[in-house]
C-alpha cells in the first residue's frame, strides 16, 4: 500500500521555523523553508499544484535537522511531514536515481559486515590509506580521483544518467575497521578490580560498529573503568535511520523489528551515534504506533535509550592522564532536537582534567545523510561555516557523537585548508587512561 498525502497541515505561517532552518538561512528562499515546504505539500495534497522538478528540489532540500519542530509554537512536526512527503514521492518514482538509492540503502542496512570487510580490504591494500600502530588510517586517496573524472564532459554525461547529486567531490571518511562488533564478546565485565555498579546494552550503530571502531573500543574502555558491565547483542542491526529519514521506511522495516527484539529488556540502551539514538527513541514509536504487537516494545525501548555521554556524565571517573588540548564541541541536531540530550557531552568533557572545551553554536553542520548528498553545494557551505567557527576558537580537535557530523566537519576543515583531529567524545575520555 502506497503512502498518501495529508492535506491537513496545521501551520499558521508565523515564521518561527524560518529563524532556525539552516537551509532557509543559507538560501533565503521561501520554498526552501519549513513553512514554504508545508504550504507546497498542502497544495499538492489538495490538487492545486502538480509536483515537478522544483517541487522535488524543495522537499529534498530539507536536512531533517528537526529544529523546526522544536521551534513551532503549535507543535507542528514539519520535519515529519516533509519526511512523509519524501516517502510518497519515492514510492511513486520509477526513475533510475531512486532505484539506485533504494539499492544502496538495502546494501547498507542489510550487508554491513560485507561492507566492513570491503573497507578492511581497502585499508590493507592501501586504497583507503595505511595505518601504523596507534595511528588512524589516512582518508581514502584514490576514489576522489574517480569523482574528479566524473567532472569531464564524458563523465558528466554518464553521471547525468545516474545521479549527479552524489558526485560532490567531498573526501570519503577514514576507515578503521579493527575489532568490529561481531568480534567482541556479547558480555563484557568491568575492568579488573572494578566492582559492577551498573549494566547496560551498548548499541554500536553501523559506522562505529563496523567501519571506524575506535569509538566502540573507547566506549568499552571507559564503561569498564567506570564499573559498567556491557552487553553487546549480536542480533542488533542497523537502526534504519538512513532509510527512515530519507523517505524509504519500508526498507528499514525488518531492521526495526530485529532491533526491538535484540534490545528488549529492562537495561538502559546506550548509543554512540545521536542519529541512531533519535531513530530508536523517536522514529520507532512512530513507526509502530498502529502495530498492537510491537507498539509496547517500541515505547519501552524509547524510554531506555540514552546517549553514552549523557549516561556517564553524572558519575564519570576519568583516568589519571590529563589532556592538554583545546577541542571544539559540536552538538549534532539529532542529539539536541531529537534526543533532547545536549548537555551530556559538555558535562562529561568538563570532568576530563586539562581539557579546554569550546562549545560551538548549536547549528546544523550540513550533514543530513541523503539530503546532503542531494544538495552537495549547500551541504559544503554549511560545513565550511562550521569549520570557520572551529578556526575562530583555535581548537586543534573537534568532537561530536555522530559519524556523519564528524565526516562533514572534517570535509569543511579540509576545504578551508585546516588540519584538525575529529574524534568521538568518548575517545577523549578514553585517552585519560592512555600512557
Amino acid at each position: 500500500m502506497q503512502p498518501e498525502r495529508d492535506p491537513d497541515v496545521q501551520c499558521e505561517r508565523c515564521g518561527r521555523c524560518l529563524s532556525v532552518c539552516p537551509v532557509y538561512k543559507a538560501e533565503r528562499i521561501e520554498t526552501f523553508s519549513p513553512r514554504g515546504r508545508l504550504e507546497l505539500i498542502q497544495a499538492v495534497a489538495r490538487g492545486g499544484l502538480a509536483p515537478g522538478t522544483r517541487y522535488e528540489r524543495s522537499v529534498h532540500s530539507c536536512l531533517q535537522c528537526l529544529a523546526c519542530a522544536d521551534a513551532c509554537p503549535k507543535g507542528v512536526n514539519g520535519a515529519g511531514i516533509i519526511r512523509a512527503e519524501k516517502s510518497v514521492m519515492n514510492s511513486r518514482s520509477a526513475g533510475l536515481s531512486c532505484h539506485l538509492e533504494r539499492l544502496g540503502l538495502k546494501m547498507v542496512l542489510n550487508h554491513r559486515l560485507l561492507l566492513s570487510r570491503i573497507a578492511g580490504a581497502a585499508v590493507r591494500s592501501g586504497l583507503a590509506g595505511e595505518h601504523s600502530k596507534g595511528a588512524p588510517p589516512l582518508p581514502p586517496r584514490h576514489l576522489p580521483l574517480v569523482f574528479s573524472l566524473m567532472r569531464t564532459r564524458a563523465g558528466q554525461k554518464l553521471a547525468g544518467r545516474i545521479t549527479p547529486e552524489i558526485l560532490s567531490g567531498r573526501t570519503l571518511p577514514s576507515l578503521y575497521p579493527l575489532r568490529r562488533l561481531p568480534e567482541w564478546p556479547e558480555v563484557i565485565d568491568p575492568s579488573p578490580g572494578r566492582p559492577v555498579k551498573d549494566e547496560v546494552i551498548l548499541f554500536t550503530g553501523c559506522f562505529f560498529g563496523f567501519l571506524d571502531t575506535r569509538p566502540l573500543t573507547a566506549a568499552v574502555r571507559v564503561l569498564g573503568e567506570n564499573g559498567i558491565r556491557i552487553r553487546l547483542p549480536r542480533a542488533q542491526t542497523c537502526c534504519g535511520a538512513p532509510a527512515l529519514l530519507g523517505g524509504h521506511p519500508g526498507i528499514a522495516e525488518e531492521n526495526c523489528r530485529k532491533n526491538l527484539l535484540a534490545l528488549d529488556g529492562g537495561l538502559p540502551v546506550l548509543v554512540l551515534c545521536a542519529t541512531c539514538g533519535n531513530a530508536l527513541k523517536n522514529e520507532y514509536p512512530e513507526r509502530f504506533a498502529d502495530d498492537p504487537e510491537l507498539r509496547g516494545k517500541a515505547e519501552q525501548l524509547s524510554a531506555k535509550v540514552r546517549e553514552i555521554c549523557e549516561f556517564l556524565a553524572g558519575d564519570f571517573r576519568p583516568g589519571p592522564v590529563p589532556l592538554d588540548v583545546r577541542t571544539a564541541v559540536h552538538t549534532p541536531c539529532h542529539l539536541a532536537h531529537g534526543m533532547k540530550a545536549n548537555t551530556g557531552v559538555p558535562e562529561l568533557l568538563a570532568r576530563i582534567p586539562g581539557l579546554d572545551t569550546q562549545l560551538l553554536e548549536e547549528t546544523c553542520c550540513g550533514g543530513g545523510g541523503l539530503c546532503a548528498l542531494k544538495n552537495p553545494v549547500l551541504s559544503m557551505n554549511l560545513a565550511e561555516e562550521k569549520a570557520a567557527a572551529v578556526r575562530e576558537r583555535g581548537a586543534s580537535m573537534v568532537t561530536a557523537p555522530c559519524p556523519g557530523c564528524l565526516t562533514q566537519i572534517r570535509n569543511g576543515l579540509a576545504a578551508s585548508g585546516m588540519v584538525s583531529g575529529t574524534v568521538h567524545p568518548v575517545e577523549l575520555a578514553a585517552m585519560t587512561w592512555t600512557r
